[in-house]
């Protein structure tokens, strides 16, 4: 509830700063998966192709692709799927915390009420959906790194970590 309730009221928001550029690649991805960036956008005056400006890798935008295939491209539900990384950033944040000081809820508390966090989450921009898979990678490596650990969770991490590698650019 601390992290969906303060987000709710933006969902119908319009979709804003470079937000746009990712639902353009999104529809692409719908009609081409294999060339996302394979069309020209008019960004700015400059802009030749849609590679040349948007230097960040496309997996949010396969994320949205499938269900603006079949729902369209309404602001609400495009921030409606922006919703569930927040949530991971929050439970996975509690997970780290829990191991190294306690129950972890306070600290998670203070991550998804901070006005950055907010902000961020309340957008379709990338830096959630980075941070939310960067956190998960952090928790499931001390799950697998463990006494007993299983080789599924050191797995997990490192598909967590390669997903936030191929979700934003930094």
């Amino acid at each position: 509830a601390l992290v969906l309730l303060p987000l709710l009221p933006f969902l119908p928001d319009a979709i804003s700063i470079d937000a746009p550029v990712f639902v353009a690649v999104a529809r692409r991805i719908a009609v081409a998966p294999a060339d996302p960036f394979g069309f020209a956008m008019i960004w700015d005056p400059t802009s030749p192709d849609t590679a040349a400006f948007n230097r960040n890798p496309p997996l949010l935008s396969y994320w949205l692709a499938p269900w603006i295939a079949a729902f369209g491209d309404g602001d609400l539900l495009l921030h409606a799927l922006a919703l569930p990384f927040p949530l991971i950033a929050a439970f996975a944040f509690r997970g780290i915390a829990r191991r190294l000081c306690g129950e972890g809820l306070a600290p998670a508390a203070l991550l998804v009420t901070t006005p950055a966090f907010l902000v961020l989450a309340a957008s379709l921009l990338l830096d959630v959906p980075a941070l939310a898979l960067l956190l998960l990678a952090v928790h499931a490596f001390l799950r697998g790194s463990e006494g007993g650990g299983s080789a599924g969770w050191q797995w997990g991490a490192g598909f967590a970590a390669a997903a936030a590698g191929l979700t934003k650019y930094v």
